[in-house]
């Protein structure tokens, strides 16, 4: 009867093989559901995320001062700066801030450069436009940031060519550039870039989407390193010339 129990031992190893591969194929087969289920949420996220996308493009001209024998600039101090803004989007932009700067110096000043800017903006719903004031000042930060370090722009404008440069060599001379950062109703941040020209046209870059630093994020890094100064400041003993060596 050796016999017997041999194949009653076959037997049992086989059916025991055959479990472990059929739990094998379940586990798997879950593992694939549970890929094919986080695919579709990232979709439907991708989706929701589309659907609710503000995507705002500024319009209409700005205030050009042309003093009598020299090129034409933005006027940074006393006229009126007023910049048509426009949701061309599927959702409402809230947190709205922007800032112009003119053209990148040709070398680097020691104080900040003149700027206009719009901070806290109220929302602007889909399709809707509206006309906002940017006034000088407010904010503290230089044309040298970004809100887009990957793409290699800027505050500032482009540099404006010289007198031969701009006759032999470039297309457009640009007299500011309007950085305008916002976010969708997940807090997504989103950015417009735009440069405008001495012909008073608007050429708008692509949009970016999703970005990691707003120019909220750029004012509140001048704020932290100015109030770490401080602290840093008042943390170091105080010393006294010609007293230090007293005893």
């Amino acid at each position: 009867m050796e016999w017997l129990a041999t194949v009653g031992s076959v037997i049992a190893a086989a059916a025991a093989l055959w479990a472990a591969y059929a739990a094998t194929r379940l586990v798997r087969k879950a593992q694939e559901q549970v890929t094919l289920s986080q695919d579709q949420v990232v979709i439907s996220q991708r989706e929701l995320f589309a659907a609710s996308r503000p995507v705002l493009i500024p319009s209409g001209t700005l205030a050009i001062a042309t003093p009598n024998g020299s090129p034409p600039y933005l006027d940074m101090d006393s006229g009126a700066q007023v910049v048509a803004v426009k949701n061309i989007g599927s959702g409402v932009a809230v947190n709205l801030r922007m800032v112009i700067f003119g053209p990148e110096p040709s070398t680097p000043a020691s104080y900040l450069p003149r700027r206009r800017t719009a901070w806290l903006e109220a929302p602007i719903a889909a399709g809707e436009g509206r006309a906002i004031e940017l006034r000088p000042g407010i904010t503290n930060m230089n044309g040298t940031a970004s809100v887009d370090p990957l793409g290699g722009k800027g505050l500032f404008a482009p540099v404006r060519p010289t007198g031969h440069e701009a006759m032999f060599g470039s297309a457009y001379i640009y007299l500011g550039r309007l950085t305008l950062t916002y976010q969708d109703i997940f807090g997504r941040k989103h950015a417009c870039i735009a440069d405008f020209d001495t012909l008073e046209r608007w050429h708008i870059h692509p949009h970016l989407e999703d970005i990691a630093t707003d120019l909220e994020d750029l004012e509140q890094a001048i704020a932290d390193a100015r109030l770490a100064a401080i602290r840093a400041q008042r943390a170091s003993p105080i010393r006294h010339p010609g007293l230090d060596g007293l005893g």
